[in-house]
C-alpha cells in the first residue's frame, strides 16, 4: 500500500463505521446441483460488516440496469478484504442482508484510493 493511500482507506472505514449499520454479507460459493430432484443450491459465507444504505445518485440511474428504487449500500474495503482475502472484491452473485432484509447486488462500483480501493459502492435491489 503507497502512503497516500492509507488516510483514504482509513476515512472510509472509520466514517463507514461511525454512519453504518451492521450488514451481513453473503459470498455466493461453487453452485452444486442434486442429482436426484434438480434442485441448484448456492451455498454462502456469511460475515458481519459495517455498511451505510442510502439511495442511488440520480445520474447513475439508468432505467435498465440501475432503477431509481435501488439502493445504494458503501462497505470500507479494509473491513471487506479482512473478511474475504486481500484480493477478494463483491461480486454481483453475492447478496447482502440489512435489517432483515435480503438485498440482491446488481452492480458494484469500487472507489480507488491510489493503489487499492477505499469502498465498495454496491447497487442493491429488494
Amino acid at each position: 500500500m503507497a502512503i497516500a493511500d492509507a488516510p483514504a482507506r482509513t476515512g472510509a472505514r472509520l466514517a463507514i463505521a461511525q454512519a453504518g449499520r451492521s450488514c451481513t454479507y453473503k459470498r455466493a460459493g461453487e453452485a452444486t446441483e442434486n442429482t436426484t430432484t434438480g434442485v441448484v443450491t448456492v451455498p454462502t459465507t456469511d460475515e458481519t460488516l459495517t455498511c451505510v444504505l442510502g439511495r442511488v445518485r440520480k445520474d447513475l440511474i439508468d432505467g435498465t440496469l440501475i432503477r431509481a428504487t435501488d439502493l445504494m449500500a458503501l462497505i470500507d474495503a479494509e473491513s471487506f478484504e479482512a473478511a474475504y482475502g486481500a484480493t477478494a472484491l463483491p461480486a454481483q452473485e453475492d447478496r447482502i442482508e440489512v435489517a432483515g432484509e435480503d438485498l440482491q447486488i446488481v452492480a458494484v462500483l469500487p472507489v480507488s484510493s491510489g493503489e487499492q480501493w477505499a469502498l465498495h459502492k454496491l447497487i442493491v435491489r429488494r
